[in-house]
């Protein structure tokens, strides 16, 4: 999956596989999530929110995930 560059404090880089519904997500320590269930609009919304962190925060909470 390819990851886009976010202005952001708390997360690096977020890249989306629309066919599967899953968000990658990179925070700047380095570790990286796998986020299931991420609609293609929630992609959108997190990518053009003000603070992305926040949104981040709120869409995948609840959502199935797993560290790579």
């Amino acid at each position: 999956m390819n990851l886009i560059k976010v202005n952001s404090q708390t997360v690096e880089a977020i890249g989306y596989n629309e066919k599967e519904s899953k968000l990658q997500v990179e925070f700047p320590n380095g570790s990286q999530y796998l986020y299931s269930d991420v609609s293609r609009d929630e992609y959108f919304t997190i990518k053009a929110a003000a603070s992305i962190g926040s949104k981040l925060k709120e869409v995948v909470k609840g959502k199935p995930y797993k560290k790579i």
